[in-house]
């Protein structure tokens, strides 16, 4: 049970510390995908774990940006 809470209060304070910073759209972002990364890491199964973090993992933040300013990948 300890490991549970400590991660909640990891990411209550990761969470806290980034808006008390007043921080980026970026370091939101990355601080999202973090907690993410732990609730992976909580996964029982190897390949679950590698399946979750390879989601997470997916979209970078100038990626994630473009989408959600609705402009092209340079790629396509």
């Amino acid at each position: 049970m300890t490991g549970v809470l400590g991660r909640k209060l990891g990411r209550t304070l990761l969470y806290g510390s980034l808006l008390a910073a007043g921080c980026s759209q970026q370091a939101w972002y990355e601080g999202f995908q973090a907690g993410a990364r732990q609730q992976c890491a909580a996964l029982r199964s190897p390949s679950a774990i590698q399946q979750c973090m390879d989601q997470v993992n997916s979209l970078s933040y100038p990626q994630y940006q473009r989408e959600r300013e609705g402009i092209p990948d340079e790629a396509h």
